[in-house]
């Protein structure tokens, strides 16, 4: 980002808005979020967005939009008193299309799968 005109404040500025659009609206629920809708939504360039997030959070925008996800995941898990919903059901709630990505990104986020995830709150839900 040596070219970038963004300054310290700007950047600060534009973290807010998105954290802001994040705890409001939930984009990150949407399958087919891009960083162009993201750009739009919040009237910032996807450059300057894309740095943003890349030196904010230190994640590239699918990382940064995919941890969301995951933590919405595990608050839904964690609230539902329903042990029939599948982690499939729930996977596509959160906004994840694949299977395969949602198990490789939530390994990467919580340093465990879904399931290992699933059984620990049950665990904890029959011993409290």
């Amino acid at each position: 980002y040596l070219g970038s005109n963004l300054t310290a404040d700007q950047i600060e500025t534009y973290k807010e808005q998105l954290l802001s659009l994040f705890r409001a609206e939930k984009p990150f629920l949407d399958p087919q979020l891009s960083l162009a809708d993201l750009s739009e939504k919040l009237s910032i360039s996807t450059k300057h967005l894309s740095q943003v997030i890349n030196q904010s959070f230190n994640k590239s925008f699918f990382d940064f939009i995919n941890s969301y996800r995951i933590q919405e995941f595990q608050q839904i898990l964690k609230a539902s008193r329903d042990d029939k919903m599948t982690v499939l059901e729930v996977m596509f709630q959160v906004g994840f299309n694949s299977k395969s990505s949602f198990n490789t990104a939530f390994k990467k986020e919580t340093g465990q799968t879904p399931t290992e995830f699933r059984k620990v709150i049950r665990q904890m839900r029959s011993t409290s």
